[in-house]
């Protein structure tokens, strides 16, 4: 089994270090491919139960035993629901997301539980943009979760996780709204965009740093393409589209895995002419207080 093998199924890269590609399986599994690149053996093929730890490589292990242990995949989100409706209910005399919690603190504890497993349900949450009770629960028990698991051993596929709910934890926390750009940030013109294999369906692009600054990067992007003298958006194919809310690390003084963006899914096959992609980065100093900073590169379909 190569990584060669996974390249026309769509996943997500939620690697910081390492290459590893989330995917979501029919029944609800998880499975977590982790490499050092985008081609060769895999150091792993992780089979995951969503809402619990347990897991197996699917190289070695036997899948139909895994199976027959967990038939039905444990339906977290549903629960996490249902506990934060508990919590909700009462005092409803109260403006403090911390009576809610007291009240009931073993709906609250549950959801703790769950452990990592629970933040991909509770991080969509807080994209949605919940300001509200529901929202300041759901950070809260993200935060607890991070605190939680954050001093113990953990996987390359969990201290991604767990990278990525800080990541949103903290944009949800100053509301999304991203400030200007302000170009004091020490080294950020240390830090370059590189583009390789530009396709007519996507490209590949990699950080290189040589600051002493660390940086934050997501998986979103903004496509335009060159058209009477000016630069437009390219249009999306799909209505009611996002992009996940993973967060990547720049490390200081080095390059970043190779990251191969597919496109098709929102933009269709791009015709020839002249285009640029932008990919934005951060300097976070502290949570609420950090830079912006935009990458531009320009390239033709011939």
């Amino acid at each position: 089994m190569l990584m060669e093998d996974f390249a026309g199924y769509i996943g997500t890269d939620v690697g910081s270090g390492l290459y590893i590609l989330r995917f979501t399986v029919e029944g609800g599994y998880t499975l977590l491919v982790g490499s050092g690149g985008t081609t060769g053996t895999p150091m792993y093929v992780l089979l995951l139960v969503p809402g619990y730890e347990a897991h197996i490589d699917i190289r070695n292990d036997d899948i139909d035993a895994f199976i027959s242990q967990y038939p039905v995949p444990n339906d977290i989100s549903r629960r996490i629901y249902q506990y934060l409706d508990v919590i909700m209910s009462s005092p409803t005399i109260s403006s403090s997301s911390g009576d809610y919690i007291k009240a009931h603190q073993a709906e609250y504890d549950a959801i703790l539980d769950m452990g990592i497993p629970a933040l991909p349900t509770l991080t969509g949450i807080l994209n949605g943009g919940d300001k509200g009770l529901r929202g300041v629960i759901t950070a809260q028990a993200v935060t607890d979760i991070i605190e939680r698991k954050s001093n113990s051993t953990q996987s390359d596929w969990a201290r991604a996780e767990l990278q990525n709910a800080e990541h949103i934890v903290l944009r949800w926390s100053n509301g999304f709204d991203e400030p200007q750009t302000r170009d004091e940030t020490p080294g950020a013109t240390l830090v370059e965009m590189l583009i390789e294999n530009v396709t007519s369906s996507g490209l590949s692009f990699s950080f290189a740093n040589k600051s002493d600054m660390e940086y934050l990067y997501g998986s979103d992007f903004a496509l335009f393409v060159y058209k009477n003298n000016t630069w437009e958006a390219v249009e999306p194919i799909i209505e009611n589209w996002g992009f996940n809310g993973e967060g990547y690390y720049i490390f200081p003084h080095s390059t970043t895995n190779i990251t191969t963006v597919d496109w098709r899914w929102l933009f269709g096959e791009l015709p020839s002419g002249t285009y640029k992609i932008q990919k934005s980065m951060l300097f976070i100093r502290q949570p609420g207080d950090f830079d912006k900073y935009v990458f531009e590169k320009v390239f033709t379909l011939y």
